[in-house]
């Protein structure tokens, strides 16, 4: 239906077709939570949205999930990111959420990542860099030593990737760029 978010109940995540053998763990979940980001894009697109969609995962579960919400409620806030990661607040019923990770198919932008980054989320996983809006990229504002404690930003996690480190706040920011046939395998 137009304009509503899916939780957790309303779809059931599996692991990727295809995936490949001996992955660990964490790379499979994120490359099924970066498979869901897809889903919810495509969804978002059917109902007059660009095409960006978000998932929170509390200890490896989906919480919230959430595709852009800018054209259907005429407010430029409501970008996926955020929608999820307020619902995420209101379901744990709490403001911090270092037990959560934030997934999302771009780099979030610093309007985006500045909530996260003030949540305290524990992680931000993106397929996507944004030299442009990118809130990590771009802005640097996940990981600047001027603002609040960080967050780590993973730009993928998933499979083989390139991976640098860079110290941020009062802990480590670990970039690792999701690898392009994966990217491609899910599209």
């Amino acid at each position: 239906m137009k304009g509503q978010r899916q939780t957790h109940s309303q779809h059931r995540s599996r692991v990727p077709k295809g995936a490949p053998m001996g992955r660990s763990e964490a790379d499979v979940q994120d490359l099924r939570m970066m498979e869901r980001c897809l889903e919810l894009a495509r969804q978002g697109v059917k109902q007059g949205e660009l095409p960006f969609g978000a998932v929170i995962a509390f200890r490896g579960q989906v919480i919230a999930e959430a595709t852009n919400h800018v054209s259907s409620e005429c407010d430029v806030t409501r970008h996926a990111e955020l929608v999820a990661l307020s619902e995420a607040q209101k379901i744990l019923r709490q403001k911090r959420l270092p037990d959560c990770t934030l997934y999302s198919i771009v780099e979030p932008c610093p309007m985006c990542s500045f909530p996260a980054r003030e949540a305290r989320i524990g992680r931000v996983v993106f397929a996507i860099s944004s030299p442009i809006m990118g809130g990590f990229s771009r802005w640097d504002v996940l990981s600047d030593n001027g603002l609040s404690p960080r967050v780590t930003s993973n730009s993928s996690g998933c499979g083989q990737s390139n991976s640098s480190t860079r110290e941020a706040g009062q802990g480590t920011v670990s970039l690792s760029l999701f690898p392009g046939q994966e990217l491609q395998r899910l599209l």
